[in-house]
This record gives C-alpha cells, structure tokens and sequence, in this order.
C-alpha cells in the first residue's frame, strides 16, 4: 500500500485485533492507535488498567508490551509474535496481579526473572553469595536492574545485553572489566564469585580451574600489578584494530601512525581512543574522556600530514599545529614527553 511503512502496518494490525477481541467489552473505556511514521504504538484501557503496545519491525522482537495501573507500569515484555499479546491484555484488564500475568506470557518481565531466579540458585549453591549480592537498578527504567556482588578491589556485574537469552557475567578488577562469558551453569559461576570476591583468586588460578574460561590479557597485567598499565597497551590495541577495520581511505595513515608511537613506548604512558577519525592520546585513567582532562589529538590528511591538537596542557586551552608530518618527529616527542609527565587522571 503506498505511503505506509511497516511500523503503520504492525501497529494497524495489532489495533484491528485489539478491537476485534474487546471493542465488544463493557469494561473497556478505550482502544486508540498512535504516534507517526516510525513511533507507533496502541493502548487499550479499562477504568484502572491500561496495555500500551509499541511496534519495532526492525528488532529481532518487533512487539513492546507494558501492563499498567494508575500510577506505574506493573510489568513489560518484548515478543516476536503479536499472538503472544492478547491473552495477558484480557488477563490485565479482568484484574490479574504481576504473579498470575506471568502465567500467561514467559516474556514477560523475562530478564528480571531470570535473574531473580539466577540469584536465587547462586545463594543456594553457597550461602555466603547471599551477603554479597546486590540490585544495582537502571535509572532509566527502575524496575530493570543489574545484578552485582563485589568487595572492596574486585566485582562481578551480570546483565543481560539485548535479547541475548543468557545474560552475561563481567568480571572487574579496579572498576576494569577483565573478562566475561554467558551464564550457562549457575553452580560454576557461584564457584567462580566466590574464588573471584572471597578468596581473591588470580585470573590465571581461575583458568586452571574452569578450562572453558579465556581471561585474556588485560586480566594477566592485573594479575601482575600493572594494571593501569595494561588497560594503556590495550587501549592502542584497539585503536590500531580501530583502523585496520575502517573502510576509510585516509584509515591506513592512522594504522601506520599508532603502530609508530606503539613501537616508541607510548602505548604504556597514554590511553588512545578516538572521535570519530580522530586520535585522541590523554592521561585519563578510565574511558571516556571528562571534558576537563587534558588531552592530545591527531587529524589525518591524505597527503600524509597531520593537525595536532593540544587541549588543556600547559595552561592553554587549545593550541593547533597544522600540516605536521605523519611522524614521531623531534618536536612531536618532545610535545609527547612533556605531557607524560602530567599525572594520571
């Protein structure tokens, strides 16, 4: 049909079943149908209740549910079938309570339940987790939260990412995530808490232990005591797998140039991040750079030359250099030198 796209069409077809299933019901206030082009979504009301379903066709779960009373949403689901949707509405609106809801629909609430249920299984493994488990609440969305246990140095977050139907377990060290994998057997990861948090187990000892596991190698830094060190070197990893994977023409200039400052050691004294194209070397001892950390960046041309930014050191706000030479130049070195000597922020 011309003029209509897809989201029109999902969320056309979840009003006409809407009314076709309780237009007919005396409790019913409302069935409406909302939004434009790609913001589409329907609500069915009753006195004291309402469902607001909004349509994604392009998401692997093209269908939003929350089930709401007057002051809040109650509850919420994603499902890749509007089928699955009609059943809890009546359920909602004739008055089921969160607990009976979720007997009409496994997608709903999926995620905290599943990690209610996980917490649940993790304290009857071992006691002791019981102390140590935390909700760590979206401030987006309250009612979805992480689940965390840490100590004073070490921590593991487990969250689902997207749809993923396990969630993942990341293990930190200093507030650094070091590894992470999904959540397949409770039992092992209750072990795995309590060597982490308990026994202040090395990722290496960890490894020795579950075969399955790939701590990788920011963790055996930290295990080594260069840990701020190692997220430095990692960081120019990716950088350099940054552009190696670019599809840009001026990328392999960027590539040569990191590969040049990572073989003259500065891949230990900086982190490297980007905006954009641009390379941005800081002092900043985590990601993501605050807007008051001092700061050196480099712009590729295609000619081989590059601007070089200074932002913050010295006193000065910015200062450019234009048109250097794609080069670990004497005067660039000493421009180098002299901001490695500022703290680590």
């Amino acid at each position: 049909m011309a003029g209509v796209n897809e989201d029109e069409i999902l969320a056309q077809h979840v009003y006409t079943e809407l009314m076709t299933r309780f237009a007919a019901s005396s409790s019913v206030s409302s069935i409406a149908i909302q939004g434009n082009g790609v913001n589409r979504s329907c609500t069915i009301q009753t006195a004291n209740r309402a469902c607001k379903i909004s349509v994604y066709p392009r998401n692997v779960m093209p269908y939003w549910i929350g089930f709401q009373n007057a002051d809040s949403t109650v509850a919420d689901g994603w499902t890749a079938h509007a089928s699955d949707l009609y059943h809890p509405i009546a359920a909602w609106l004739h008055g089921a309570d969160r607990a009976e809801l979720y007997t009409h629909g496994e997608f709903i609430d999926r995620k905290i339940r599943a990690l209610g249920d996980l917490e649940a299984k993790l304290i009857e493994h071992d006691h002791t987790l019981s102390a140590l488990l935390k909700h760590d609440h979206d401030r987006f969305h309250r009612r979805m939260y992480d689940l965390v246990a840490q100590n004073s140095t070490r921590s593991c977050r487990i969250k689902f990412y997207g749809h993923n139907e396990q969630p993942d377990a990341h293990f930190l060290w200093d507030d650094c995530p070091l590894f992470q994998f999904p959540v397949i057997q409770s039992a092992d990861l209750a072990v795995m808490l309590r060597r982490w948090l308990i026994d202040s187990a090395a990722p290496s000892a960890l490894e020795q232990e579950f075969p399955w596991l790939s701590v990788g190698k920011l963790a055996r830094y930290y295990e080594a005591g260069q840990g701020i060190e190692a997220e430095f070197i990692v960081s120019w990893d990716r950088m350099a797998e940054f552009y190696a994977d670019f599809n840009w023409p001026i990328a392999p200039i960027g590539q040569r140039f990191v590969g040049i400052l990572q073989r003259a050691g500065y891949d230990r004294l900086f982190r490297a991040g980007h905006s954009l194209v641009t390379l941005i070397l800081s002092r900043s001892r985590r990601h993501n750079l605050r807007m008051e950390q001092a700061s050196i960046s480099f712009f590729f041309h295609a000619d081989a030359t590059m601007n070089v930014t200074l932002n913050k050191i010295g006193g000065r706000k910015e200062h450019v250099f234009y048109r250097l030479p794609v080069a670990l130049t004497p005067t660039l070195k000493q421009m180098l030198d002299h901001f490695a000597r500022q703290a680590i922020d």
